[in-house]
């Protein structure tokens, strides 16, 4: 290693804490959700994570950013895209996975957090949308889209659209379900089955 290169690869400070990371993270999107953008600090953020506020300046320049970064971590545990396979069956896994989540998670509990926040942040809405929707309608859509280039969906399909007739229906229906009656895996399959004839191909001949 030439010592251009060992320069190079050797980066000043001391290396990132994994466990502040989560912690100043969890912290924010706590707050968020607790007490909204506006009650927000960097310097409560640091006393909830138990961080001193130089901590998180080190990895942040202010509220907005961490806030972003935080939201992004919403998709951490984002499963991958299912395996190759009949389009129905993928689509399915998809929304198995919308069904499986728990109201009490904070992915289900910023939610409604940022719909509000779409008339009074847009600026902070649109990068939740960004950062952590868009990816999610993403694995939808190239599913679809593979399925179109397999033949077994209309070549027509507005996969846009179609993407969110699949899991809209299912985050609203959790969003406004009884507690005795949580989501279920069947419902995934009654959409399914309502709107999968329109999206697949006619049959050849």
């Amino acid at each position: 290693m030439t010592p251009e290169t060992a320069a190079e690869v050797r980066r000043p400070g001391r290396p990132r804490d994994e466990r502040a990371d989560r912690a100043i993270v969890t912290a924010a999107l706590e707050m968020l959700v607790d007490e909204g953008y506006h009650a927000l600090s960097v310097e409560a953020v640091a006393a909830r994570a138990g961080v001193g506020k130089t901590t998180v300046y080190r990895r942040w320049p202010g509220k907005r950013e961490l806030v972003i970064d935080a939201l992004a971590e919403l998709n951490a545990n984002m499963p991958d895209l299912p395996p190759a396979g009949p389009t129905r069956d993928r689509v399915r896994q998809l929304m198995e996975h919308v069904c499986s989540k728990d109201l009490g998670s904070m992915s289900s509990r910023i939610l409604p957090r940022m719909i509000a926040y779409r008339t009074s942040h847009p600026e902070l809405y649109a990068d939740y949308v960004s950062r952590v929707i868009r990816p999610r309608r993403e694995r939808m859509q190239t599913v679809l889209r593979d399925g179109i280039e397999r033949g077994e969906i209309r070549a027509d399909l507005d996969v846009e659209i179609a993407a969110l007739s699949l899991t809209a229906p299912l985050i609203m229906l959790a969003m406004t379900a009884p507690e005795d009656r949580p989501v279920r895996s069947g419902d995934a399959d009654t959409l399914l089955d309502i709107v999968w004839p329109g999206m697949s191909a006619p049959p050849s001949g």
